[in-house]
């Protein structure tokens, strides 16, 4: 697993916007300490049909803390309890 923090350039989807709305409010301590509370996405690269499960941990600056997901086991854990 590895952290990234990345700038997101959201569009003015009413998708975006509930997803920036939820993520901004993210206590990321709390987080950090439990998983289950972040929310999972699925990340695909440009040019690319693979793609990558992650853990959004927090938002700030228009930046995401997130935590890549690449174990099968990890991946399983992740849909089962983090929505």
């Amino acid at each position: 697993m590895w952290y990234s923090y990345c700038k997101w350039d959201a569009n003015e989807s009413i998708e975006a916007i509930q997803f920036k709305e939820m993520v901004a409010n993210f206590n990321t301590a709390e987080i950090m300490k439990d998983y289950s509370k972040g929310t999972r996405i699925t990340l695909q690269y440009p040019g690319s049909n693979e793609t990558t499960n992650a853990l959004v941990i927090s938002l700030e600056n228009d930046a995401l803390l997130i935590r890549n997901v690449y174990d099968a086991v990890a991946v399983k854990w992740l849909v089962e309890n983090v929505y």
